[in-house]
């Protein structure tokens, strides 16, 4: 099924929208494009039989193209999240018959597929609806497509035969109910066979036996920040802890997952080591968790508060406590909070772990408790400042940092078991919060400027300046620190939620 729709088209002649770039193509002395897998993980099982390349998608789904064999036909497959141990021939979205050269998974959970003439767009979350074509379009260049890639902003790009190169969005101008695409097109060599980005946000393309490349803009966000891992799908309202240079946390919610893509609280803890970049499942909670604390106590993972779902499908909020073991794999049960609190935070000082969040309902006192080696029950302490709503924060030098929403940051001193706090300069809410090189970094939320903002406070002096801006706008993420580096993933970036895992770039020490 194919849908021809008259969506209002914007063509952009001079620039990519959302990159850009002010030089032409240079060429290269080399014989080979460099190689850019931004953090996408692999299969566990082989890809099916004559299959082409994999794409993965946010929503935690792999795909290829398969030949048909004698008619030159390809088939579409789907290794689907939810069942990863059988690649599928997708039933579902009605692809027409067609030659198809390339799939491709954008990092805003789409999937695009085109045979050298058409490109055609479809959405996991909704199938049924089809495949637009989007070379239907009257801004697309009438050409033939001789090479697919991501652009530097994680959007499709094309070559085509008689030069030029188109990347595609879709936008919702102010004020409009309706969407309409976005086709921004740069000069380029003719007949590139090879496209390619690399993790510095530079293009590379190879025509004939010729290779170029067309430098990103100073302000790119690949000078700040590297695309390192991609979260086995997408989630949001996170949070974490780091235990042995591997950082563990929830799954929690999300909105896509799987194919179709549907709505989900996970049952499932997962982690992330630098090492190799990945990302892999390590326990089950045996029941929905999301909106939890994750922190260490005595070499353990303690997962603590948040909501879950019962037999009746109906959500609650609960006080549970569970303890992961990595070296047994094993989870047991820990003392219940006092009282449930909806979205907790988990923070770790002095040998003591430490639960906050508020509680149910409208706004109140934040609530602390904590909890030592030898202690079967958590002590509750000193509340906090009022406030409402999710819990985002993180711990330095033994003090416990948290956003107080639109508020400001909450800082607890477990030494002498009080709270003072600091007026955040952008007023955030669900921002990710984390600390590199003994300052707090606040990044994203919803906040009086953008969600792309980041701030830092320097707890010495007390003072706030601008950090350099994330890759995309970020609500609901998670920031963590391994062996000095500074990590960004997942969130809600506001066409869904991400998957991607991002890395601070190390000779940035903070915008001044």
């Amino acid at each position: 099924m194919l849908e021809r729709t008259n969506i209002l088209s914007v063509i952009l002649l001079i620039c990519f929208a959302n990159i850009g770039y002010s030089h032409d193509f240079v060429p290269q002395d080399i014989k080979n494009l460099p190689t850019a897998s931004f953090g996408q993980p692999t299969p566990q099982i082989d890809a099916p039989q004559g299959a082409g390349q994999i794409t993965f998608d946010r929503h935690g789904n792999f795909w290829t193209l398969v030949s048909e064999g004698k008619n030159g036909n390809s088939l579409l497959y789907v290794l689907p999240a939810q069942n990863p141990t059988v690649w599928e021939q997708d039933s579902l979205s009605n692809l027409p018959e067609g030659k198809w050269r390339w799939v491709l998974a954008d990092f805003f959970g789409y999937i695009w597929i085109s045979d050298g003439r058409q490109l055609l767009r479809m959405s996991p979350h909704n199938p049924q609806n089809g495949w637009q074509e989007i070379s239907a379009d009257n801004a697309f260049p009438n050409d033939s497509i001789t090479a697919m890639a991501l652009s530097p902003s994680g959007l499709v790009m094309l070559a085509f035969q008689k030069g030029g190169i188109v990347e595609l969005d879709q936008i919702r101008p102010n004020g409009s109910e309706r969407h309409q695409n976005q086709i921004s097109q740069i000069d380029s060599p003719a007949n590139i066979n090879q496209l390619q980005t690399d993790m510095d946000g530079n293009i590379w393309a190879k025509a004939g036996n010729k290779i170029y490349r067309k430098a990103a803009e100073s302000n790119a966000w690949q000078k700040d920040w590297k695309r390192v891992a991609s979260m086995p799908g997408g989630s949001h309202d996170l949070g974490g802890e780091v235990l042995d240079g591997v950082f563990y946390m929830d799954w929690a919610i999300t909105g896509e997952y799987g194919y179709p893509s549907y709505d989900l609280i996970h049952s499932k803890l997962i982690s992330f080591n630098p090492k190799n970049a990945s990302w892999n499942i390590v326990a089950d909670y045996g029941l929905p968790r999301g909106y939890c604390g994750v922190g260490i106590l005595n070499g353990k993972i303690w997962t603590a508060g948040g909501a879950s779902i019962n037999e009746n499908g109906e959500r609650y909020n609960t006080a549970m406590t569970q303890v992961f073991d990595p070296e047994t794999g094993e989870i047991t049960k820990g003392p219940d909070l006092p009282l449930p609190l909806p979205s907790a935070l988990a923070l770790s000082s002095g040998g003591r772990l430490y639960i906050l969040g508020f509680p149910e309902g409208e706004e109140a006192t934040l609530k602390l408790y904590s909890i030592g080696s030898d202690e079967t029950e958590w002590r509750i302490e000193p509340e906090g400042p009022s406030g409402i709503g999710s819990s985002y924060g993180t711990a330095l030098n033994g003090k416990l940092y948290t956003v107080i929403s639109h508020s400001c940051i909450a800082i607890f001193d477990p030494k002498t078991r009080t709270w003072e706090t600091t007026e955040a300069p952008n007023s955030p809410r669900s921002p990710a919060v984390g600390h590199y090189n003994g300052e707090i970094w606040v990044m994203g939320g919803r906040n009086k400027e953008a969600e792309n903002i980041s701030y830092i406070y320097t707890p010495k002096s007390k003072t706030w300046r601008k950090g350099p801006n994330l890759p995309h706008n970020l609500i609901w993420g998670a920031a963590f620190n391994i062996d000095g580096e500074l990590y960004v993933t997942g969130g809600c970036e506001g066409r869904g939620y991400s998957n991607a895992t991002y890395k601070l770039r190390s000779s940035n020490k903070g915008a001044n």
